[in-house]
């Protein structure tokens, strides 16, 4: 009974695991619920407009202190400006990295660009 016990243990905590670079805990610890995008490695989507390269890897930095990586589609271009000025509440109130203003503004100008 004790070895079915241990197998049990081992097998959830197995399972349980996610090695995968792409996913970050969420502000309370479990995964967010938002979109997210599929993105590996340090590439950005091949979508990605050169200019706004830069603004990914500041959103994959930034918005990765919370929750994974939201896709563009998430919101329309017109609403990522509120979408980012309302996390930056968030990692103010939970005692992030806070970005200056540039970055801000290079993570508002990608997802815009990008969202559909």
């Amino acid at each position: 009974m004790l070895i079915k016990l241990i197998l049990v243990i081992i097998l959830l905590a197995l399972v349980s695991c996610d090695n995968s670079e792409t996913q970050s805990r969420g502000m309370m610890g479990g995964m967010s619920m938002m979109g997210s995008a599929d993105i590996q490695g340090k590439r950005p989507p091949l979508e990605t407009n050169v200019k706004y390269v830069k603004g990914y890897q500041n959103a994959k930095k930034i918005c990765a202190q919370c929750h994974t990586m939201p896709n563009p589609n998430l919101h329309t271009n017109s609403e990522w400006p509120n979408v980012i000025a309302r996390m930056e509440k968030n990692i103010k109130s939970f005692n992030k990295e806070m970005p200056n203003r540039a970055v801000l503004q290079s993570i508002v100008d990608y997802y815009s660009a990008n969202s559909k």
